[in-house]
């Protein structure tokens, strides 16, 4: 176990038991001080995981729980030593390795319930924050000699520069990583969507884009989950919306990709003709 989880758990009067495969900065499952199985994850140090945000993220969550939707609760948030921390519901599934030929009407389901539960304004910042972050590709140019990579990011960045932060939605709840990775299964239904962290008000179409994106770059460009949620897309994203979201996790992908895991540079380019096609 790691030191930080170790720290953490001692100071909630908690058990570790078992670190769970996967995701960068760990999760773990841990018996509570009452008895209780829960989740146990450590947030890296980044402004849009600072606590404020992450309780913010929570208090969305919750309000998506009242409404049945399938997601752990948040059962505490806090800082230990510097590191902050949330505690939630331990959901006993599987990661999705594959979606089974149900579940993505069940995800697209699921989506439309992001949708319009926000007062009017909520996500007022949304938009013009995902153009900065996109934007923020040209601090990557200098990074790689990689041809493929500066056209990506030259792409991304003449689509930031024309676009317009006030036609995004911002009534909706935007899960911030709406893939395949944090769907938990039993068999094949959907048990649960984790990992709400980076959960905040704004646009939801782009958790719709983030999932195309994911489904189509893994999957046969003809398969029928791809079929469905590019026919969603474009019954809902205008070309305006799409590119400018496309942008922003292109270049945050990118950035990945370049500095955290080389190896998978490629299928992080794969994605990029995907988030960003030309007519």
């Amino acid at each position: 176990m790691t030191e930080p989880a170790a720290v953490v758990t001692e100071a909630l009067g908690a058990h570790l038991i078992e670190r769970f495969a996967g995701g960068e900065f760990g999760a773990f499952r841990i018996e509570t001080a009452t008895g209780m199985q829960a989740v146990l994850k450590l947030m890296p140090a980044w402004p849009e995981l600072a606590l404020p945000k992450v309780q913010s993220a929570a208090t969305l969550v919750a309000r998506l729980i009242r409404r049945g939707y399938p997601a752990p609760r948040f059962l505490d948030a806090g800082v230990v030593e510097g590191t902050v921390y949330t505690v939630q519901e331990y959901v006993d599934a599987q990661v999705c390795m594959e979606l089974s030929a149900t579940m993505p009407a069940t995800l697209l389901q699921l989506w439309r319930r992001h949708r319009a539960i926000l007062p009017a304004g909520s996500g007022a910042h949304w938009g013009a924050e995902l153009i900065a972050r996109a934007k923020r590709g040209a601090e990557l140019r200098s990074a790689t000699n990689d041809k493929r990579v500066l056209a990506v990011l030259d792409r991304a960045l003449e689509i930031a520069a024309v676009a317009d932060d006030a036609i995004f939605r911002t009534n909706d709840v935007v899960h911030g990583d709406f893939h395949p990775g944090n769907v938990l299964a039993r068999g094949e239904e959907v048990a649960a969507i984790i990992d709400w962290e980076t959960a905040q008000p704004g646009d939801a179409r782009a958790d719709l884009l983030r999932m195309y994106a994911a489904v189509a770059t893994w999957s046969d460009a003809d398969s029928a989950a791809v079929s469905l949620f590019r026919r969603e897309l474009e019954a809902t994203t205008p070309r305006e919306v799409w590119l400018p979201i496309g942008a922003e996790i292109a270049v945050l992908h990118l950035r990945y990709g370049l500095f955290a895991k080389p190896s998978e540079l490629d299928w992080v380019l794969r994605e990029a003709d995907i988030l960003l096609p030309r007519r």
